[in-house]
């Protein structure tokens, strides 16, 4: 029995010390990609504003639905890492695109994505990507600041629009 409180106390302590870590650890992050395009800046941002397509050419995005057209657009993804519910807070042709994550306090995250995009001289496309996210529960932060890269899910996206257009540049991470 003596052995089993032992065991116990230390798992308990274990967890404590872990969520001592994760609640020292700041919330926000950023994070940024940037990705070089052939393609003219008006055709990507004909595809990233257009996110009823997104099933087409997206990797991992099981089924996308949109909620509502007005007065913002709204969506929702289901993905292998769950259901999320955007907001398209901004957009500005050819230029810029912004959503937000809805319901973030109840799923323990949250944050925004903007797309910004620029004509690269001589043709084409530069597309930065900004991750701007929030981790509530400081278990969760500790997980996802050591564990989980918050480049993951840009890159992936990066590489997924650049094959929708036959391209295959490799995204750059960028400091923020």
């Amino acid at each position: 029995m003596r052995r089993v409180l032992i065991v116990l106390g230390a798992f308990v302590a274990l967890a404590l010390l872990l969520a001592v870590v994760g609640a020292l650890l700041p919330v926000g992050h950023t994070a940024r990609v940037r990705l070089e395009l052939g393609t003219p800046p008006a055709t990507v941002y004909g595809a990233i504003a257009d996110v009823a397509e997104y099933p087409a050419w997206r990797s991992g995005l099981d089924s996308l639905t949109v909620v509502s057209t007005t007065p913002r657009l709204r969506w929702r993804e289901s993905s292998t890492t769950g259901t999320m519910e955007f907001e398209q807070v901004a957009a500005q042709p050819p230029r810029r695109v912004q959503a937000r994550i809805l319901g973030a306090k109840e799923q323990g995250f949250g944050g925004s994505w903007t797309w910004d995009l620029a004509a690269r001289p001589g043709g084409g496309t530069i597309l930065t990507v900004t991750e701007r996210g929030e981790v509530y529960n400081p278990l969760f932060r500790l997980l996802s600041r050591y564990f989980i890269s918050p480049y993951a899910s840009l890159e992936r996206y990066a590489r997924d629009l650049a094959s929708h257009f036959g391209e295959s540049p490799v995204p750059e991470r960028l400091t923020p």
